[in-house]
């Protein structure tokens, strides 16, 4: 091979040399994760799962006579517009008790014995009717739980007059009917809505469906999940969420039967 072969091959070489290592390496594998985007204008619908749906927890009424000399301070009373009266006071003994008498002049009977004696502000306690709500009319008691916990407990009279246990709610309580079946349900906000169940009646069995569990478990890249109360517009339920991968909030509503809950975007 002569001299002038041995240039252009080593200048080949050379050039060939240059192209290499000024080509970018190629990824072996893609490591960006494409960014989650919120669905827009569809819906997404959850049967109701056996892990968040149970029975309320139920209680037996026992009535006991009031003797009116152990009554110490009356705490809070209703308006008694109905005939039925109704009292939470405080006993010789400390403990906060609620009673109801069928009409003035009637003897009281003491239904309910509060755990606490902290919270003795008249103000805390309360009664309050409600009418169609999960087959019955009756009235609910408002009362102070520990510093977490604000009752809206239900009980109505059965047939033979009789006062029944209904179901016990936390916070904020929302009575409509969401599922359309011409009686009221109950969704409850507790710990400001991260925490939202619903309750309602299926076959004549009374159950409780916890619905912000079935949002996180449906959509696993949602965080700080809340049901707003004071967003919600008739029979739906308005949920703010974040991504995984964002702190921008969104937003969807919730709708409700008796065996799934949709999720409505956009």
């Amino acid at each position: 091979m002569n001299s002038r072969m041995l240039r252009a091959a080593a200048l080949l070489i050379l050039a060939v040399a240059v192209l290499a290592a000024c080509a970018p390496n190629a990824p072996s594998e893609v490591s960006a994760t494409p960014p989650i985007s919120p669905p827009q204008n569809e819906s997404r619908k959850i049967p109701f799962d056996a892990d968040q749906l149970y029975p309320p927890d139920q209680q037996t009424v026992i009535t006991e006579p009031v003797d009116s000399s152990d009554i110490v301070t009356v705490l809070a009373s209703n308006d008694a517009e109905s005939g039925l009266e109704l009292m939470f006071y405080a006993a010789q003994d400390g403990v906060i008790y609620g009673a109801y008498r069928e009409k003035q002049g009637a003897d009281w009977l003491r239904f309910l014995t509060e755990d606490t004696t902290a919270y003795e502000d008249s103000g805390s306690y309360g009664f309050h009717p409600f009418d169609n709500v999960l087959g019955h009319s009756g009235f609910v008691v408002l009362a102070p739980r520990g510093a977490a916990y604000f009752a809206n407990d239900y009980y109505y009279f059965d047939e033979d007059g009789t006062l029944k246990f209904l179901v016990g709610a936390a916070e904020t309580v929302i009575e409509n009917d969401f599922d359309g079946d011409g009686t009221k349900e109950i969704a409850e906000f507790y710990h400001g809505g991260r925490d939202t169940s619903y309750f309602f009646e299926r076959d004549g069995e009374l159950l409780c469906f916890y619905l912000t569990d079935a949002l996180r478990d449906a959509f696993p890249e949602w965080e700080y999940v809340f049901a707003n109360p004071y967003d919600t517009d008739g029979a739906e339920i308005n949920v703010s969420y974040k991504l995984s991968d964002e702190d921008d909030e969104h937003s969807a509503r919730v709708t409700l039967s008796k065996d799934e809950l949709t999720v409505h975007f956009g």
